[in-house]
């Protein structure tokens, strides 16, 4: 920059064309480095709120309950988890449930019943349909499969 500045001070036939074209240079670096920390931002709330979902996803489905958390609001969280996972906020904390009772399914012999009363759903028939649009099979199908 320095190399710059003295050249910018020296005279010379096209020094106006010069200094634009470093100004113009400094705005776009500025404007980069300004965008990846709002990237770097999102992607640093997205994470946390992964993590949070992990933690938490037995008794909290609610995504104000994450919002709240990360201390953003509810629509901030959405754009920052799609622009990271490219699927929003509600799909990823049900990908997690699905997640842990497709182990509950495999590694327990537990009831489906039950297994859906432990993550917090109030209707097993409702566990089952989502679970079934989810992951395409059943879960008395899944468990089966998985003996």
């Amino acid at each position: 920059f320095r190399l710059l500045y003295n050249e910018l001070l020296s005279e010379f036939p096209y020094r106006e064309l010069f200094e634009n074209l470093l100004k113009s240079a400094i705005l776009k670096i500025i404007k980069l480095s300004s965008s990846n920390q709002a990237l770097n931002r999102r992607q640093e709330i997205a994470m946390m709120f992964k993590q949070l979902v992990h933690k938490n996803f037995k008794k909290q489905k609610n995504i104000s309950f994450y919002a709240d958390k990360l201390a953003v609001s509810t629509n901030y969280l959405n754009r920052c988890v799609f622009s990271v996972f490219k699927k929003s906020s509600k799909e990823l904390i049900l990908e997690v449930l699905i997640m842990h009772s497709q182990f509950l399914l495999f590694e327990s012999t537990k009831s489906i019943a039950d297994i859906c009363y432990e993550l917090d759903f109030s209707d097993p028939s409702y566990f089952s349909r989502l679970f079934k649009k989810i992951v395409g099979v059943s879960p008395t199908s899944y468990r089966n499969r998985a003996t």
